[in-house]
């Protein structure tokens, strides 16, 4: 009897390991796919794998049920889902904020027009009176409101609602900007602000089909770069007979812009360039070693001469010198200078530097002012309407200075300035006369003269390569390098 019970658990063991092994052999399936699973009976469980027709209750006992509804914690990395991006949620978060600002305020610009006032701005913006005069009371206790131009824009910052007033802001200068901010109590409190500036090279380049103000303008020149450009020039070149179409210019200039990249206001001309037919005038700004700034040529001589040929801006000639019928006289007798005509109260400036010999009525010439400025030469001016301030016999003027300014008073027929040269006591031509010319660099100051030349020379060719604009066979360049002011 125990030999046969042995023999029975002996038959019964070697049943079941053939049975085990055999089942371990054959394909198992998952989810319907054949393959040759895991083999342990752990890793057939973790992957959810099952043997036909036998069950492994035994090996391992079934887990329990998941609740429905609860979260089923992750046990080791899954394969379908996604890491979190830093940088997405970072840039999510600012869209959120910039959403969240656009929606809270809203901003709107006005513009004061002309014969009105900042209160009446606010007004024809839909703000309530009180809160247009508390905010304008506000702005008169840091600035005079007297002093705003016509045209000068207003910011005005609303609430979501657009129906509460929280800020008015406009600026005062090219670096002052006022304000009245809302306070949580409703009043308005006033606050200055100081505008950072930055410092932009601006390098334009055109050519002249009428006149160097129709060219230049349209560019993009400011009309004070411009007046500087046409200063220089004046000493060398009669822009009313000398320029003709297809003659070009290049400008180099300082332009000061705030953060929105608005030019707030301009510096210095840098560079100039002028051809008129075949000759070339360039002209380069430099200081030498005392300080003093001047133009020079590419010779390091200065463009300044002893006496300008045109003492007025903007001026068109209207009678040469030399013989030709009087207009009033009705005969024919020698004009003994140049006739520039103006619209009335142009400035006229100081041909160049000396004494004032006369000024005041004399006879034909109207009103007049003749200067003495060396021991061989003189300039007189007729027809004025007024003489500038300060202006009387016996005082030194400057090459430059106002002395007076465009009328048609004495023997006349409009508005124009009448100039004569005078060289040993005899009116010469404005136009032929040859002027002595200025100072001349030498030596090391001439050596770093050079150095200044080569840079602005790049400086305009870096400027004129970055963002060429074609406009016919002009065009516009503007170096976008920015700079703070305090560099």
């Amino acid at each position: 009897m125990r030999r046969l019970i042995a023999l029975r658990q002996k038959l019964y063991t070697t049943l079941l390991v053939i049975v085990l092994a055999g089942a371990l052999a054959v394909p198992v399936q998952r989810n319907g796919i054949s393959s040759l699973g895991p083999t342990t009976p752990a890793a057939m469980h973790a992957a959810n794998w099952s043997l036909p027709g036998l069950a492994l209750g035994w090996l391992e006992p079934e887990p329990p049920p998941l609740a429905v509804g609860r979260p089923v914690p992750a046990v080791g990395p899954d394969v379908g889902a996604t890491e979190p991006d830093p940088a997405a949620e970072l840039d999510a978060a600012f869209d959120n904020a910039a959403g969240s600002e656009s929606e809270a305020t809203v901003k709107r610009r006005v513009a004061i027009a002309k014969r009105s006032t900042l209160s009446q701005a606010l007004l024809q913006a839909g703000i309530d009176r009180s809160e247009a005069q508390a905010a304008v009371d506000a702005l008169a206790a840091v600035h005079d409101l007297r002093k705003l131009k016509r045209g000068q824009e207003v910011s005005l910052t609303f609430g979501a609602d657009r129906a509460q007033l929280l800020e008015v802001r406009l600026g005062t200068g090219p670096e002052k900007e006022i304000s009245a901010l809302r306070l949580p109590d409703g009043s308005f409190e006033p606050r200055r602000h100081e505008i950072e500036l930055f410092r932009r090279d601006v390098a334009i380049a055109g050519v002249i089909e009428d006149s160097l103000y129709r060219a230049a303008l349209p560019l993009g020149v400011p009309p004070v770069i411009l007046e500087a450009f046409i200063k220089l020039y004046a000493y060398d070149v009669d822009f009313q007979r000398q320029i003709q179409p297809g003659d070009r210019f290049e400008l180099l200039f300082e332009a000061y812009e705030d953060a929105s990249g608005t030019a707030q206001k301009f510096g210095e001309l840098l560079y100039a360039r002028l051809r008129v037919g075949d000759e070339e005038l360039t002209l380069y700004r430099f200081r030498d070693r005392q300080g003093n700034v001047d133009y020079y040529n590419r010779h390091g001589e200065s463009v300044r001469k002893a006496l300008l040929r045109t003492p007025l801006d903007g001026a068109r000639i209207t009678s040469n010198f030399g013989m030709r019928l009087h207009p009033i006289l009705g005969f024919s007798m020698l004009h003994k200078g140049m006739d520039f005509g103006a619209p009335p109260g142009t400035p006229v400036y100081a041909a160049g530097d000396g004494s004032i010999e006369e000024a005041g009525w004399n006879g034909a010439y109207g009103l007049y002012v003749r200067i003495k400025h060396d021991a061989r030469h003189k300039t007189a001016y007729a027809h004025l309407a007024n003489l500038a301030r300060g202006i009387r016999e016996g005082r030194r003027v400057q090459q430059g200075e106002v002395i007076g300014y465009v009328g048609s008073t004495g023997r006349s027929t409009g508005p124009h300035l009448h100039y004569e040269v005078i060289r040993d006591s005899r009116q010469v031509n404005p136009i032929s006369v040859k002027f002595p010319t200025g100072r001349k660099l030498e030596s090391a100051e001439l050596a770093q003269f050079r150095g200044q030349r080569g840079l602005l020379e790049y400086r305009m060719a870096a400027g004129a390569r970055s963002q060429l604009v074609a406009q016919g066979d002009a065009g516009t360049a503007v170096c976008a390098v920015r700079v703070p002011t305090s560099c």
